[in-house]
């Protein structure tokens, strides 16, 4: 009888580790395919676009100065203005899940190293942080 409820209960916690990993998958490719559109927008220079992939109160904010540089509307009217920006493929991405919460790291061949954070509101993914590092190019 131990030995069954002993097998039982592994099945049982295996299957929750499983359901649990499935489920941290899921969320990645989510939040992968809002930051798929998020470039697509940037490099198409499509605001709007660009806008529902970022949370309302999101601030672009100088990292030298700490001064605020452009609010979600103003970075939205530059990114349409801009013509389409040239991205070029992040590398060593890596996600960080919870459930609600993604942290995405890399690096930038123009910016550096990254951080950016998603959280699921309402049902939908929108980044709500970005922190860059410039790391001088050689």
């Amino acid at each position: 009888m131990r030995t069954v409820l002993a097998f039982s209960t592994a099945a049982l916690l295996i299957s929750v580790l499983s359901a649990g990993a499935q489920n941290k998958q899921a969320i990645q490719k989510e939040v992968e395919v809002v930051d798929a559109a998020r470039v697509e927008a940037l490099k198409k220079g499509d605001g709007n676009a660009w806008g529902k992939t970022i949370a309302d109160d999101c601030l672009w904010v100088n990292m030298a100065t700490g001064e605020v540089e452009q609010n979600k509307t103003e970075r939205i009217k530059s990114i349409s203005e801009s013509g389409g920006l040239d991205i070029r493929p992040s590398t060593d991405v890596k996600y960080h899940v919870e459930e609600t919460r993604v942290v995405q790291t890399g690096a930038s061949p123009r910016s550096g190293q990254f951080a950016r954070i998603y959280v699921k509101d309402g049902g939908v993914w929108r980044m709500i942080a970005l922190y860059q590092e410039n790391v001088p190019s050689e």
